[in-house]
């Protein structure tokens, strides 16, 4: 979101001074002196930011900011071999989608098991999530969960988990998620059973947390 641009700024101007950037819309608003821009990535925004925060325009100091979006949702669990094709046609029959990628493990080079995927109306996200929340994909289990879009650099979007084990059979994920909150709250978790036969049965409890 750029604020307080000269009067009379255009399309083409925003453009021109974004020109280093991949922009994938924009739209200016000359009555309120501001410019909604969507560029290819969080880390193409945060750089924009660094550079135009406070910038002169025509002798104006404009603003830029981060602008929130309520359309943002996370897919994990998705099979280890999953394609962006086949990402992008689990999640495009919902609506008009802005942004859609899969998290990819930079030393096997395949999906992580999980994407992002931006709407462009929260309805659409709405849906999104209400379906693919528990639906069967394969041999997995889906989960959808709405994401904050500050989270999406290439530092953030990479998990970082905490396995769990061996924890009281009455422990919910409540408790978990309450006792792992006191310096960062998790952006993610996810809670996961397995029974296990040796010489008597033994339940195994396992949460896996994305920090």
């Amino acid at each position: 979101l750029l604020r307080n641009l000269p009067a009379e700024s255009s399309s083409q101007e925003i453009h021109e001074l974004l020109k280093d950037f991949e922009l994938k819309y924009c739209y200016v608003d000359k009555h309120k002196r501001t410019a909604f821009v969507t560029l290819l990535n969080g880390d193409q925004a945060q750089s924009a930011i660094r550079l135009f925060h406070q910038h002169s325009l025509r002798g104006k100091e404009i603003s830029l900011q981060l602008q929130p979006t309520d359309a943002l949702l996370c897919i994990t669990n998705l099979p280890p071999f999953y394609t962006l094709q086949e990402f992008e046609e689990l999640v495009r029959p919902y609506g008009n989608v802005e942004r859609h990628f899969l998290v990819y493990s930079e030393v096997t080079g395949y999906s992580k098991g999980y994407g992002f995927v931006e709407y462009m109306k929260k309805d659409s996200a709405a849906k999104a999530r209400l379906d693919l929340l528990g639906k069967p994909l394969g041999e997995n289990v889906l989960f959808a969960q709405w994401m904050d879009a500050n989270q999406i650099t290439a530092e953030l979007i990479h998990s970082k988990c905490l396995c769990v084990e061996n924890l009281p059979i009455d422990y919910t994920g409540d408790d978990l998620l309450q006792n792992f909150s006191t310096n960062y709250k998790p952006v993610f978790y996810q809670v996961s059973e397995m029974l296990f036969l040796q010489n008597e049965s033994c339940l195994h409890r396992c949460y896996d947390l994305m920090m």
